[in-house]
């Protein structure tokens, strides 16, 4: 986490010393760009998801911006959103996993029946991020900026692969994790960032998102709450 706080003030601080004449005064108030960069996600609320690793996966999208005024503007995204957890346990005896019904130990979407097995479980979600923000700039030039407002996710698909141990039984069975996750996620999201010209109509941003989920991510469990750090990289143009 101090890594990250030390990132984000070395791009403020390159983000003002790039901006010395980055006035949006002749720029038009219609702008089209691409986004790329880094995410990183945790869950909250559900004992058992709060301890899944979470790796460091990518966003992908296009950006739509209209100025409203030289200090504020609307934006949206589309973007593509890869979220990967992985889990690892170590031997089973015999159980049977209800859906409804899970140990904090082993992924509720996996059920066992008469194996002892080790496996180390990687899933992998792909969703598409739709957020509606406002953008308000401040600075001597406007160089830098603030977002608010909500993100929609809609689950395209989900996939898991597994590695297992030698001890292997048959009778090991899996229940797909997209049997467990609500199609949909909805909360707010924050931003903080940079800007600055690369010619008279181009313009880099660089951003760090925050998206708070509110609505539960997954069904027949107790309440799960998705939480998404990004980095975005958005190169743009005028229109």
């Amino acid at each position: 986490m101090k890594s990250i706080y030390i990132l984000l003030i070395s791009i403020l601080s390159i983000g003002g010393i790039l901006a010395q004449d980055d006035s949006f005064k002749d720029e038009s108030i219609y702008r089209i760009g691409f986004n790329f960069g880094p995410n990183y996600n945790k869950f909250r609320g559900n004992e058992y998801f709060k301890e899944l690793h979470s790796r460091l996966n990518f966003t992908a999208g296009i950006s739509f911006e209209y100025r409203v005024t030289e200090n504020l503007s609307l934006l949206t995204n589309i973007n593509y959103e890869l979220k990967t957890i992985k889990s690892e346990y170590g031997r089973q005896k015999t159980f049977n996993l209800n859906p409804k019904i899970y140990n904090n130990t082993n992924p509720p979407w996996t059920a066992f029946q008469n194996g002892n097995v080790d496996i180390e479980e990687l899933s992998r979600f792909h969703y598409l991020n739709i957020p509606v923000l406002v953008r308000y700039y401040f600075g001597y030039k406007k160089e830098f900026f603030v977002n608010t407002g909500f993100f929609y996710n809609r689950l395209l698909y989900a996939n898991t692969t597994r590695e297992f141990s030698e001890d292997f039984n048959s009778n090991v069975f899996f229940i797909d994790p997209e049997e467990f996750f609500i199609d949909h996620d909805i909360g707010l999201s924050f931003g903080l960032g940079t800007s600055f010209k690369i010619s008279q109509a181009e313009r880099i941003f660089l951003e760090f998102r925050y998206d708070l989920g509110l609505s539960n991510v997954v069904k027949n469990l107790s309440e799960t709450y998705s939480g998404s750090l990004k980095f975005i990289a958005n190169w743009s143009f005028d229109l």
